[in-house]
């Protein structure tokens, strides 16, 4: 998330001060896509892969707590 602010408040500010040819709009714009892929991937793992992290616990959670025998005949 950091990454994702720092590149937004960085396009910004370059939007705001620079006369935009070309290349410079081409770089801004980078940046703001940057910015929101970053942004994106923040939330993507904060929300969905967390999910997927409580559903391993549970269910190692249930394999300890279950009771494990052998029997050889």
């Amino acid at each position: 998330m950091i990454m994702s602010f720092t590149f937004l408040s960085f396009a910004y500010l370059l939007k705001q001060h620079l006369y935009m040819e070309l290349f410079k709009t081409t770089v801004v714009e980078g940046l703001f896509i940057g910015g929101w892929l970053f942004l994106w991937e923040a939330f993507s793992l904060f929300f969905f892969s967390s999910q997927e992290i409580r559903a391993k616990l549970k269910r190692y959670y249930r394999f300890i707590d279950g009771k494990i025998s052998f029997h050889y005949e």
